[in-house]
């Protein structure tokens, strides 16, 4: 992984789990990936709110996975605002 990714970047490793979780705001979707030719490969679960964002570090250009809502502190607000949960990490 690549160090000091922004603080949006999704902390949870990819493709999810059938029965991930550990995010409390995390809202699966089925995708189904292409090699370069555009032929489809197998279905993986991904999040609905996972975008793709560039960030430059040391002067090299990068993607990251980002979640759509923030930082792990404004996906915390966010939850205990809309949702009343207290405390979780997501």
């Amino acid at each position: 992984m690549i160090a000091g990714l922004p603080d949006d970047a999704c902390p949870y490793p990819r493709p999810f789990a059938d029965a991930f979780g550990e995010c409390l705001l995390y809202d699966g979707e089925h995708y189904v990936p292409a090699d370069s030719r555009e032929s489809p490969l197998s279905p993986i679960w991904t999040c609905r709110y996972l975008l793709a964002r560039r960030f430059t570090t040391e002067g090299a250009k990068h993607h990251y996975g980002a979640c759509r809502f923030g930082g792990e502190k404004a996906r915390r607000r966010l939850l205990l605002a809309g949702a009343g949960v207290s405390g979780q990490e997501c």
